[in-house]
């Protein structure tokens, strides 16, 4: 900048110097806009600092505020001279100088006031002062967890100084100093995603910021959506100039609030094709329900579409163990979730929801035991330790609810039983086969059973004896339908198992075929369904005996009692 002190010279009307050389010329600075300076020595002529007054039409009035400069000047009167100004805001300088007669010159007071100037920002710090906000050096599900998608957090937009030449964007909040002299209204606000890669950009809470006092300004700020972010602040004009925009480093990570649960059902008896109203303890039971995270919004909290598995692990839900089932008989009540067993199910979130299917079991005790009405639940948490909003199930019966329920049903410890028959050998011999389960006192018919199935390779005829022949060979024909008959599943818990005489498949009447036929039904596949039948503590298939060509009961049994369990 310059400063020139000139008088007109009286012989040929031209401007020429008034001073030359060294001389400590008073001056200061006017705050213009704002009308008053947030920093009263805020202005430095080359290396001395000059003070600040308030906007006034009289600035010379205020001379005991100016600051003696030593300026240098040369034989045009005229001084050059740096300034630096460490606020932001439109200003002008004034100068004052008294000079002492020297002839032909009187006594002076020169006087002189700059045009008012804009000093403007180098740039803006956009930032967030919260605990764990900054995510630059990894921005990747790695970062520390920040805040809830929904969740307020603190956004900043600082005006600074410079530092150093060649600054922009995140240079700005690295000990740069604020001009407190900065207002304006209306600095827009945009957020850019950085992870995940392929993101739902979701919504900011506010798109704009005002700095009304002080050169920065601070807002409770949310984003609707998981991952990392960053905010861009770009300014309108500023007193006639531009400040270039500004962006900070990555904010986040931000993760869901909480989990909802939806759609929950239950298939009894699932790898039998389903139905009925209850599972046997040991089968497989099928489960099904949708998980969907969810944002801090209220009233209405919005799905969190970028918690999926597909984008660099933000779903972090992602491991059966993570799920926390649990089961309880709700008549007792009673825990049983040492006892439950569920499978590996495929857990793949997709904009946010997760669609499981799963299958469970309750295991069956060495004694029987129930039967109990099961309800099956989960408590699932991340790892971030995002939960369900609510439970409605209590497993420990110790208040409060600490699952959630998916359904309720029936398990029962259940068997299939054979029991000895007789009769003629001119016809066929039905032998009771019948589904069981344990009332919690006996063995009672289970009329519900219309699924377990039964094959003919299931049958294991043995020990068939013709009585009154020395060959000793009986003609059994199994999987004949003439042969052997029975449901192709049970029919309301019976299975209809019929035998045609021995050594007669076509199951006409022929006398004198009298003998006997020992079955066992292999439940190999259907273990649950096994029973313990002699007490020695091994499981075991159902035993019994057809007799024919007997109607009061065989010659050679000397006592028969049938054996309840």
């Amino acid at each position: 900048l310059t400063l020139r002190a000139i008088q007109t010279n009286t012989d040929t009307g031209a401007c020429e110097a008034r001073l030359t050389g060294k001389q400590n010329v008073l001056m200061a600075f006017e705050c213009v806009t704002p009308s008053t300076c947030a920093i009263n020595n805020g202005v430095s002529i080359i290396a001395t600092p000059i003070a600040g007054i308030a906007q006034t039409a009289t600035p010379f009035n205020n001379l005991a505020s100016f600051v003696p400069v030593e300026l240098t000047f040369d034989g045009t009167g005229k001084a050059i001279w740096t300034m630096n100004y460490l606020d932001a805001g439109r200003i002008a300088l004034h100068a004052s100088l008294s000079i002492a007669a020297s002839p032909p010159d009187p006594a002076d007071i020169l006087q002189g006031s700059s045009n008012a100037f804009v000093s403007k920002p180098a740039g803006l710090c956009v930032s967030s002062p919260d605990a764990n906000a900054n995510c630059a050096a990894a921005a990747d599900v790695s970062c520390t967890k920040f805040k809830k998608a929904g969740e307020a957090f603190n956004l900043a937009v600082r005006a600074v100084a410079w530092q150093t030449a060649g600054e922009a964007d995140t240079d700005f909040c690295i000990d740069n100093t604020t001009t407190p002299n900065f207002q304006l209204a209306n600095i827009g606000l945009l957020h850019n995603p950085v992870a995940p890669l392929t993101v739902f950009p979701g919504l900011a809470g506010s798109n704009s910021i005002s700095i009304a006092s002080a050169g920065d300004a601070s807002i409770a700020q949310t984003l609707s959506e998981v991952g990392i972010f960053r905010f861009t602040a770009t300014a309108p004009a500023y007193l006639g100039t531009s400040i270039a925009p500004s962006t900070s480093a990555s904010i986040g990570r931000f993760y869901p609030d909480h989990f909802v649960l939806s759609g929950p059902g239950i298939t009894n008896r699932v790898a039998l094709g389903g139905g009925g109203s209850f599972t046997y303890m040991g089968e497989d039971l099928g489960l099904s329900y949708t998980l969907t995270a969810k944002n801090a919004a209220t009233p209405i909290a919005a799905t969190t579409e970028n918690y999926s598995s597909a984008v660099n692990g933000f779903a972090r839900l992602d491991t059966p163990a993570e799920l926390n089932y649990a089961a309880a008989d709700t008549t007792l009540p009673f825990n049983l979730t040492s006892r439950l067993t569920t499978g590996v199910p495929v857990m793949s979130w997709l904009n946010g929801v997760m669609v499981i299917t799963d299958t469970a079991r309750i295991s069956r005790n060495t004694t029987a035991d129930g039967p109990f009405l099961l309800d099956i639940g989960l408590a699932p948490v991340d790892e971030d330790l995002v939960k369900l909003a609510s439970y409605d199930m209590d497993v420990d019966a110790t208040p409060p609810n600490d699952h959630a329920l998916i359904a309720t049903t029936q398990i029962r410890f259940g068997r299939i039983s054979l029991s000895n028959t007789f009769g003629s050998e001119l016809q066929a011999l039905s032998m009771p086969l019948n589904a069981e389960y344990f009332n919690g006192t006996h063995f009672v018919p289970n009329f519900d059973d219309s699924l377990t199935p039964l094959t003919t390779a299931g049958f294991v005829l043995s020990s068939a004896i013709e009585l009154g022949q020395t060959d000793g060979d009986v003609q059994v024909v199994a999987g004949k339908t003439s042969q052997l008959t029975f449901n192709n599943a049970l029919l309301a818990g019976n299975g209809g198992l019929s035998f045609c005489p021995p050594g007669n498949p076509a199951c006409t009447p022929e006398a004198g075929n009298a003998g006997f036929i020992d079955v066992r039904l292999d439940l190999s596949t259907l273990p649950y369904l096994q029973f313990d039948w002699d007490g020695n503590g091994v499981i075991d298939d159902p035993l019994a005996r057809a007799t024919f060509g007997i109607f009061s009961g065989n010659s050679r049994q000397i006592y028969y009692r049938q054996i309840f369990q």
